[in-house]
């Protein structure tokens, strides 16, 4: 029986809140005064609540402004060439698998540089630097893969988190960076070294910073998202590569994460574990980094090979009923998940030396799309009824969602960007973000109905003022 420990108070830690009174920092930072997020102090949202949950033509964190990889705006296609969308900008970028996230006029990049872990914010209409913050970092991936971060920062009101892959904590402003307080996962919680770095991805609600740390002392763990004080940890599971989600059941909201243990329940304001339901992949060496898709009661859970798709629902009581296993439908090893009315696309595994995109209904897991493709293990979101994926190898398609079988609507000849791509866009604006581990370009897909835009800027000119830009649709 896997052992659960709740505990309801803050424990000892080694964690750092900026010193107003003597305006002094131990590390590297500025002293800066309390930043709510807008409009949002703890006692005006109810507690479990998502905040930062805007649909004002922001992505602020790796599964967009709704949790389900979805935006409104308008795509058209066939004003796009052989050579894709228009390019507003492009620039050089460090490395690691952290997704862009997107605020107001502002798209925020976590990267490694050198020996530095880098939160750099970039304008939104032409890509130029506005600010960034780095820090050192001596991890190295004992596997030939990036050496992060893997983690996406979290935008919340005038507040931005990140987690590095030496899992250190941090709570910015977003106006300028400037650092407000910080926390030493590692140190705090016996976090043991793993073949790949920290990853786990940060859940923000009205209160509380909640992550799957995955250490000695906590598997689970809420943070106060002021000033970044422990408030419960529960379980004592390893980390997994996925973010924590909420879940409605008529008048209660659950707390629920996928670890590398399985699935959790737990209640949001105590960590109380109220269930369990064992889930990862069979293949021993693996790591579980597909987060959980929610509709109402439902939950999705994709962990990689042997271990297929599961639906389950979350009972009045915070139970986990299984309701469907299809060990075939769905396998996804890190890709994001795309919600939309009662179905679920996403990539498999490769097998046979292919992956697949499919359709799965979210009620039977019955799959209604099987489309394999030079995509390979592609990242996916969706505006309005265009679903945008970019392939493995850097190339862009588009697909009908509603269809009722899978046919692109459009896919260049060439790739828009050198693979391996890993990392998932971001979309806002009208633009799309993506990026591998050199470079960051902006596309122009359209303009949201109805809100600002990004004017009549001419994206050619700008693109050629960039350091690294060039005649190629490929980054060297």
């Amino acid at each position: 029986m896997i052992g659960f420990v709740a505990v309801c108070a803050a424990s000892a830690a080694t964690y750092f809140v900026v010193d107003l009174s003597t305006r002094s920092s131990a590390r590297r930072s500025q002293a800066i005064p309390t930043v709510l997020a807008r409009d949002e102090s703890p006692e005006s949202q109810p507690t479990g609540l998502p905040v930062g949950a805007r649909d004002d033509g922001g992505w602020p964190c790796l599964f967009g402004p709704h949790g389900d990889c979805r935006a409104a705006g308008d795509i058209d296609v066939t004003a796009w060439s052989d050579a894709g969308p228009p390019q507003v900008w492009r620039r050089p970028l460090g490395r690691g698998y952290s997704a862009p996230v997107i605020d107001r006029e502002r798209v925020f990049l976590f990267h490694r540089r050198d020996d530095d872990e880098v939160l750099t914010a970039l304008d939104l209409r032409t890509g130029d630097p506005l600010w960034e913050q780095p820090y050192s970092t001596k991890f190295r991936c004992r596997y030939e893969y990036s050496d992060g971060p893997y983690s996406t920062p979290r935008v919340d009101g005038d507040l931005i988190y990140s987690v590095g892959a030496e899992a250190l904590l941090h709570c910015r402003a977003v106006e300028d960076g400037r650092l407000l307080w910080s926390r030493d996962l590692r140190a705090d919680f016996d976090l043991q070294p793993g073949g790949y770095g920290f990853g786990a991805q940060l859940l923000v609600d009205a209160r509380h910073v909640v992550l799957n740390v995955g250490g000695r002392r906590a598997g689970v763990v809420a943070f106060d998202k002021l000033d970044g004080r422990t408030i419960w940890t529960a379980t004592d599971h390893a980390m997994a590569y996925t973010m924590p989600r909420l879940v409605q059941v008529q008048h209660r909201t659950f707390l629920i994460v996928l670890t590398d243990v399985g699935l959790v329940c737990l209640a949001p304001d105590s960590g109380e574990v109220l269930d369990q339901y064992p889930f990862r992949s069979k293949v021993g060496d693996s790591v579980t980094a597909v987060t959980p898709v929610v509709r109402d009661q439902r939950v999705l859970l994709v962990a990689g090979r042997g271990a297929g798709a599961v639906g389950l629902d979350v009972t009045t009581d915070g139970r986990l009923v299984e309701v469907w296993r299809e060990r075939r439908a769905l396998d996804s090893l890190f890709n994001t998940l795309v919600s939309f009315d009662d179905a679920v696309f996403g990539f498999t595994s490769t097998r046979q030396g292919a992956a697949s995109l499919r359709r799965l209904e979210f009620d039977t897991g019955r799959v209604t799309w099987d489309f394999p493709s030079e995509l390979e293990r592609g990242q996916a979101l969706a505006v309005n009824d265009t679903l945008v994926v970019l392939g493995e190898h850097g190339h862009l398609a588009t697909f009908r969602i509603d269809a009722p079988e899978p046919r692109e609507t459009w896919r260049g000849s060439a790739p828009l960007l050198a693979g391996p791509c890993y990392s998932a866009p971001s979309y806002a604006r009208g633009l799309l973000i993506a990026r591998n581990e050199s470079t960051v370009v902006a596309w122009r897909l359209g303009s949201r109905r109805g809100e600002h835009t990004l004017g009549d800027y001419s994206a050619a000119s700008h693109t050629m003022s960039m350091p690294d830009s060039s005649s190629d649709h490929v980054d060297e």
